[in-house]
């Protein structure tokens, strides 16, 4: 039903709004990573605006590409979307104002909703008859989403309890578990099937297909052993980082070449 993804897709440029709003309120936010404005600002965008309308589209693209209806859609995502407003709000709030305990909220809010729609994902996708070149992208995309929210509940730990230290080095991991994993992941496997179908292009070549996902997930592995096995100080672990970088930054541009290439 459009219900379903309608109130996701009508609230997300809610929150792009307010973040554009913090930008211009807080001005200096950008002179420091840590800044707590900063932090209302990117989950502002990552949570409020582009995982808002993920979600909401998901809704609709699960039966489409993979052949399997939600039970009780309706009622399904209005208990998503009730616990990611309420997380995104006390989580951006509590950084904006450095509180322990709107922190605390929004952390489980958020992964108490995120962990419901994952069960209900790999459900889905377990009952699925589609093609494994599908299936399997959003398996590793949905894998990608656990782990974002893992290490997101790990370092609101080092904000709202004392005698836990601030892990700040796992941040990279948590943003590129985030954007590249289940974000990144995700589009791959939607364009696949959507741009040939909706845009009338030819297919994308079929070891692209086979390959460029399942690749980028291994090197976010291997990059999260190298940073938590702390090799990462080492001239060695330091080269792996940087190799999985640029694997990663050359697989997207890859993809956003032969994107643009098929729509000519």
């Amino acid at each position: 039903p459009l219900a379903a993804p309608l109130l996701f897709l009508l609230t997300a440029p809610f929150f792009a709004v307010v973040a554009a709003v913090l930008m211009l309120i807080y001005p200096d936010s950008f002179s420091n990573r840590w800044n707590p404005a900063l932090l209302a600002i990117t989950h502002l965008i990552t949570l409020g605006f582009i995982t808002m309308v993920m979600i909401g589209a998901l809704q609709q693209l699960l039966p489409v590409l993979v052949g399997v209806q939600i039970s009780n859609p309706v009622r399904v995502s209005r208990v998503v979307y009730s616990g990611l407003v309420v997380g995104i709000i006390a989580l951006c709030s509590g950084f904006l104002m450095m509180a322990p305990a709107l922190l605390s909220v929004g952390g489980l809010s958020l992964a108490l909703s995120i962990l419901f729609l994952i069960g209900i994902l790999v459900q889905a996708l377990v009952r699925s008859r589609a093609t494994p070149m599908v299936t399997r992208g959003m398996k590793l995309a949905v894998i990608s989403f656990l782990l974002t929210i893992v290490l997101g509940l790990y370092l609101v730990a080092g904000y709202v309890l004392p005698e836990f230290s601030l892990p700040r080095d796992l941040t990279s991991l948590h943003v590129g578990w985030g954007l590249l994993g289940w974000v990144g992941l995700l589009i791959f496997t939607v364009s696949y099937q959507v741009v040939p179908m909706f845009q009338v292009t030819p297919k994308y070549p079929n070891k692209m297909i086979a390959w460029l996902t399942p690749s980028v997930f291994i090197i976010l592995v291997a990059l999260s052993i190298v940073t938590l096995g702390d090799f990462s100080s080492s001239d060695i672990g330091a080269g792996l980082i940087l190799f999985g970088e640029l694997f990663c930054i050359t697989a997207f541009i890859t993809f956003a070449v032969f994107t643009l290439w098929l729509q000519l």
